[in-house]
């Protein structure tokens, strides 16, 4: 709703004063899941990706 809101007021369809959402607080971000990929995993993504019949065309660039 805030993201409509603001739309609404950048159109000048709303008052800035009259934004609803601009008097509630943001919700807070939530810590970050994000993880680097493990080492052996990244070995093993690099032998496939190395050794794959699959991706010797792509990475040669013929499309054959």
């Amino acid at each position: 709703m805030r993201c409509l809101y603001r739309h609404a007021e950048d159109d000048g369809l709303i008052d800035p004063a009259a934004n609803p959402a601009s008097k509630v607080a943001k919700p807070r971000r939530l810590p970050s899941t994000r993880r680097a990929v493990a080492d052996t995993r990244l070995a093993e993504i690099n032998h496939i990706a190395a050794t794959s019949h699959v991706g010797r065309s792509w990475v040669r660039g013929s499309m054959a």
